[in-house]
């Protein structure tokens, strides 16, 4: 099955659980609007959610998740990828535009790394009897844009850090002022 579907009508579908409250909503409403689809839209949907995800696999946007998340590997930037397409057109290209725009979005760090949007379409796919392929369009071999160094990482995204990683405790500088205590990542604990 080789479908194709527009630019505006993959948002549209997009949009109409793109207002729901929880990710589980969300993904529910993602599912009922699915249902409506041929197999052939659905086929085009999942090829252009892939589309979608593959130009938001990019540095800026990885150490946006990392800065977020205190921490973010392959997994988590997948979810994290799939949570910006469940919000829509409009916060994916800010967030495209501006990572830090993130900031400003009434959400708990949970709702930005949910596990399942993604695989919706797949999972109507498969109650219909369909082959979809997990990834009709791949992702690039590398993410685009600078890489980062998560030791520094926090740096590149201030309004994130603040939003999402206030600090817990204060250290006192070599010239005795106030500097924020460093997070470390939940691996660099051991």
């Amino acid at each position: 099955m080789n479908g194709s579907m527009s630019d505006s009508d993959f948002w549209q579908v997009i949009d109409a659980a793109s207002g729901a409250e929880t990710m589980d909503s969300k993904c529910s409403l993602l599912r009922d609007a699915l249902a409506d689809l041929s197999d052939e839209d659905l086929g085009g949907f999942v090829e252009q959610f892939d589309r979608v995800d593959g130009s938001l696999y990019a540095w800026p946007l990885w150490g946006a998740a990392y800065v977020i998340n205190g921490g973010c590997g392959d997994d988590g930037f997948a979810d994290f990828r799939a949570c910006l397409i469940s919000r829509g057109r409009h916060v994916v290209e800010a967030a495209v535009a501006d990572p830090e725009s993130l900031a400003e979005l009434e959400v708990s760090p949970d709702d930005l790394f949910f596990e399942g949007f993604q695989y919706v379409a797949l999972d109507v796919a498969d109650q219909r009897g369909l082959e979809l392929s997990q990834k009709r369009v791949s992702l690039p071999s590398e993410p685009s844009g600078d890489e980062w160094d998560e030791d520094s990482v926090v740096e590149l995204f201030p309004r994130l850090a603040a939003r999402f990683d206030p600090p817990a405790e204060s250290t006192t500088g070599s010239e005795g002022s106030e500097k924020p205590a460093a997070k470390k990542p939940w691996w660099r604990f051991w």
